[in-house]
């Protein structure tokens, strides 16, 4: 990736689509906390339960429905919008239990510990059809794995007419759960070809949640979609259905996979400055009273990076972020010309922004990207804004130098010393 190439991109104020299905896999390797041994998955069981709750590690997850429903935005697939008394013989129907929004609690934020290195692969034709032998919808298919080549499960994924964010999360044992129902009150269990399924629903029409959790032998299933009542019943009648026919899948089939590239080490200074890709891209003239505090080298499918972090000490905690990486087709979507101030000068907007930035210049305002050869120190000042916290200035943006992108975070320093750390 040579500047000529980055230049041509300026007339891309917007990210491609192939831009924004990178930046949503690039979650891909954030979804899961830590899996140690084959059959004793997470900590969590798959018995759902019904009162929502989103907390912090399960946005990750959420994130992934979206990735998977971006990927697949041109394979749409059609549901008969008939009622659910019209349904073949054959399906057995659900008991949906239903949860009231004026129920829902939103618990305090919680941390995943132990991230792992994850990575992916997509079923062939053949594990598809060894993993759901029975299911009829024409769906894509994730195996996810830790960094070892575990399997972490199984997600096959796509949109349905009327139905959006297709799920279908299989796992040995369990199922790390992405939104859990709690209630008062023991669900109702529908009983289907023998398998005991929880179905539930929350919202109202026509976003209706619908999610089912059931186990065959101990393979552990989770469905979920967004949809309106009607569709949606029919919808998840026939998911269950269909896919406990085909019994218990082998899942050994997914053992073995390729495993790519992947790294996750915290680094000394020493260590950081020897990195043969970025070493030579740690900023210079760091200001005495900030304190060297972690270097984490990062490789997964998707990413290649080091992130540094410095930070100054009481009464202000101010912070050096140093973000250096292998750009992606988004940073280079957000590339500016110092001759397009309207794109990165802080100064000709107020707070807060998204009310006076126009939308399609939000990408780059938030965090511009600015080619090497071009930056100067005018344009580091106009990205500064003062820091009612610190003592000094705040200020986010990102330098290109042809195949490497530096983004900066910085609080409690002047321009002129950012200005003096870049390489």
């Amino acid at each position: 990736m040579k500047s000529n190439q980055i230049k041509n991109s300026w007339k891309n104020i917007e990210p491609s689509e192939n831009a924004q299905e990178r930046m949503f896999s690039n979650i891909l390797d954030q979804v899961h906390s830590k899996k140690t041994t084959k059959g004793r998955n997470y900590n969590m069981n798959t018995k759902p339960f019904f009162k929502i709750f989103i907390p912090a590690t399960a946005c990750l997850a959420l994130a992934l429905t979206i990735t998977f429903s971006l990927l697949n935005q041109n394979n749409i697939l059609h549901t008969p919008n008939i009622p659910i008394s019209s349904l073949d013989q054959r399906y057995v129907p659900l008991i949906f239990n239903n949860t009231n929004a004026a129920n829902t609690t939103l618990p305090s934020s919680t941390i995943m510990a132990d991230r792992a290195v994850n990575f992916s692969h997509s079923l062939t034709p053949e594990q598809f059809k060894t993993i759901f032998p029975t299911l009829e919808l024409d769906l894509s298919a994730n195996a996810l794995y830790l960094n070892d080549g575990l399997l972490i499960e199984v997600v096959a994924f796509g949109n349905v007419q009327s139905a959006h964010h297709l799920q279908i999360r299989v796992a040995e044992g369990t199922v790390t759960q992405t939104v859990l129902f709690v209630n008062e009150e023991p669900p109702a269990i529908s009983y289907v070809h023998g398998i005991e399924v929880t179905a539930i629903t929350t919202g109202t029409n026509p976003t209706m949640h619908f999610q089912a959790d059931f186990m065959i032998d101990n393979i552990a299933y989770s469905i979920s979609f967004i949809s309106n009542s009607d569709t949606g019943k029919v919808l998840m009648t026939q998911l269950v259905n269909q896919i406990i026919w085909g019994g218990s899948p082998d899942l050994s089939i997914l053992n073995d996979p390729v495993i790519p590239e992947l790294r996750n080490d915290m680094l000394t200074f020493q260590e950081a400055q020897s990195d043969a890709i970025f070493g030579e891209f740690l900023p210079i003239n760091i200001p005495y009273q900030f304190n060297f505090e972690s270097a984490n080298r990062y490789i997964s499918q998707y990413i290649n990076s080091l992130i540094m972090l410095w930070s100054s000490q009481a009464p202000y905690r101010n912070s050096i972020r140093w973000h250096i990486a292998t750009p992606t087709e988004h940073d280079i979507a957000r590339v500016v010309s110092i001759n397009n101030p309207e794109k990165f000068d802080m100064s000709l907007y107020s707070i807060p922004l998204m009310l006076s930035v126009p939308e399609h210049l939000r990408e780059f305002v938030m965090n511009p990207v600015f080619l090497a050869e071009e930056i100067t120190l005018e344009a580091v000042k106009a990205r500064a804004e003062l820091d009612q916290r610190s003592d000094g200035w705040r200020m986010n943006f990102s330098v290109l130098y042809d195949d490497i992108v530096i983004t900066l975070n910085i609080s409690g320093m002047s321009p002129q010393d950012v200005w003096a750390m870049l390489p």
